[in-house]
């Protein structure tokens, strides 16, 4: 099985990736993930041949470059030849740059379509593309004119989507969209393989673009591509999401695994699938209230993992609210923030129709990378994605899989591949089962490791996480014996598999709670149940994450 090649530790302990030291010689480049609510700073150099991460920051985008750079000029500095002390300002300010940003906002979009059908699912695709949905309307939805057009007339919006299906479908609503279009500035998308409808060209003339030929993954594309326009980002695959997306293919394609990235940043939610095979679903998903939980799903951030009343909590929630994007100020206030990013990928998940069965799982945005520990990061991802089977888990601690997927089309293998050594922290390997009864052992599973003594069978009950110490670097083979109506995997055939497993800075992890998790009804259980997971995980895990 291929494995993630891992961030070296800084120190024994493991506390995070190694800096490089830097030389006269040291050529220096500038990786920049700016968000709405934080920008994430890595300084490569390369001396030697070989370009390694020097130096690296988070802060708030609000503080502004003056103190980015101050800050990674105070963090390489004891890693700087005393030569370089004088220069080393000048060097960092100076210094190539590659950068992503996200958008400051979602996009406003009103969406006109000739059937029901077309506009739910055009919807959906606006809605995972960073857009919020000012107003609909469509040809077969038994509304008047007058009602139509009031609400086209009312609607405020940074751009609209007409799908106008067959050349007799809906002939009369357009000319009602065009009357109802306030701004006449505002562009026109429009969505169908008859490319020279006069209908629409006659209507909306040169503001007219038409951007999909279906309702489809291509037209999520394209109106990611529009939302990049709408924020003056240039190019669109300097936006996050987009540049996100693109490093995770590439990374599927060298390690040659499956792959689902998902940064999780203050406003937006970036997530890409890269299968083995066929196409992957890509998304920027903001919040909105049709991002419901799966069903039969219970908040995290209703059951925290601490005993406060629900005053404080609701305080605690303002502070969070009121300080987007600092730290998190009191052990409550963690705790929510990591439970409201549990929601949030659960959310997606279900939005997007469930976690697809991957290879590899890479968490990234300030969210994970800035947990207390590395067991907070890989509870988070577990509990929000619940990805079914066995799955290595991976931080981007440095936030570097969006600078770098912002290169051209053939520079991002290499960008990824040049700083392969420093690109990603191994959290381990989890095994995720469903359908266990109560109080019942789901599962058992063995350990061998070549050239180690044979070790005990592990139990795994219904309900309960256990960890297998398994280091960065290693390598093993998982024997697992599956209970009976216990699934582990939709590929998976018959009660008994071995699965080769990589360690990490987790180790691995025996994860038989059912999906949607079950928790107590009584609050002061629940919480007592999801501390006990916590602290399972922490108990083997080595260090902050970085």
């Amino acid at each position: 099985m291929t494995t993630v090649r891992e961030a070296r530790p800084a120190s024994a302990s493991g506390s995070g990736p190694a800096l490089a030291r830097v030389v006269p010689e040291t050529e220096l480049t500038l990786l920049l993930d700016v968000g709405t609510a934080w920008t994430k700073a890595a300084l490569v150099g390369r001396a030697g041949g070989r370009w390694r991460i020097v130096s690296g920051t988070a802060q708030p985008t609000s503080w502004g470059e003056t103190v980015l750079i101050e800050d990674l000029v105070d963090r390489l500095g004891p890693h700087a030849d005393s030569r370089l002390s004088r220069r080393l300002a000048i060097l960092v300010r100076e210094a190539p740059r590659i950068t992503c940003r996200s958008p400051r906002r979602p996009g406003s979009l009103v969406l006109a379509a000739a059937s029901t059908r077309d506009l739910e699912a055009a919807r959906a695709l606006a809605v995972r593309s960073g857009w919020t949905v000012a107003a609909t309307v469509s040809a077969d939805d038994r509304e008047t004119d007058a009602a139509r057009f009031e609400r086209l007339r009312r609607a405020e919006a940074d751009a609209w989507l007409l799908v106008p299906g067959s050349a007799t479908a809906g002939a009369s609503l357009w000319g009602l969209v065009a009357a109802g279009r306030g701004d006449r500035s505002t562009p026109v998308l429009a969505v169908g393989p008859d490319r020279d409808d006069s209908r629409l060209t006659d209507l909306f003339g040169r503001r007219l673009r038409w951007v999909a030929d279906g309702v489809d993954d291509s037209l999520a594309d394209a109106l990611l591509g529009q939302l990049a326009t709408l924020h003056d980002l240039g190019d669109p695959r300097t936006a996050t999401a987009i540049a996100f997306g693109r490093s995770i293919d590439a990374l599927a394609r060298g390690l040659g695994l499956s792959v689902l990235g998902v940064d999780v940043g203050a406003t937006w939610l970036a997530w890409r699938e890269a299968p083995n095979r066929g196409a992957g679903r890509a998304a920027m998903l903001g919040a909105s209230p049709e991002m419901a939980l799966p069903a039969g799903s219970r908040a995290a951030a209703e059951v925290l993992p601490t005993d406060v009343d629900e005053f404080t909590t609701t305080d605690a929630m303002a502070g969070l609210a009121a300080r987007r994007s600092g730290l998190p100020a009191t052990p409550v206030e963690a705790a929510i923030a990591q439970a409201i990013g549990i929601d949030r990928l659960a959310a997606a998940r279900h939005w997007l129709g469930g976690t697809p069965s991957v290879d590899l799982v890479v968490g990234a945005g300030r969210l994970l990378a800035g947990a207390p520990q590395v067991a907070d990061a890989a509870l988070i991802l577990l509990d929000g994605l619940r990805p079914p089977g066995v799955t290595q888990l991976a931080l981007d601690p440095w936030g570097i899989c969006g600078p770098l997927g912002a290169l051209a089309d053939d520079d991002v293998d290499e960008g990824l591949e040049t700083l392969r050594d420093d690109l990603l922290v191994p959290l381990g390997t989890a095994v995720v089962v469903r359908g266990a009864r109560t109080g019942q052992v789901a599962f058992r599973a063995r350990l061998h490791r070549a050239g180690w003594p044979e070790s005990a069978q592990v139990e795994v009950r219904a309900g309960t996480l256990t960890v297998l110490p398994l280091e960065r670097g290693a390598q093993g083979e998982l024997e697992i014996e599956i209970e009976r109506g216990v699934t582990i995997d939709h590929h998976v055939r018959g009660p008994r598999l071995r699965a080769a497993v990589s360690g990490g800075a987790v180790g691995i992890i025996l994860d038989a709670r059912d999906d949607p998790i079950q928790l107590p009804a009584r609050p002061g259980d629940a919480r007592t149940v999801t501390q006990t997971w916590r602290d399972t995980l922490r108990r083997e895990s080595h260090g902050p994450t970085g």
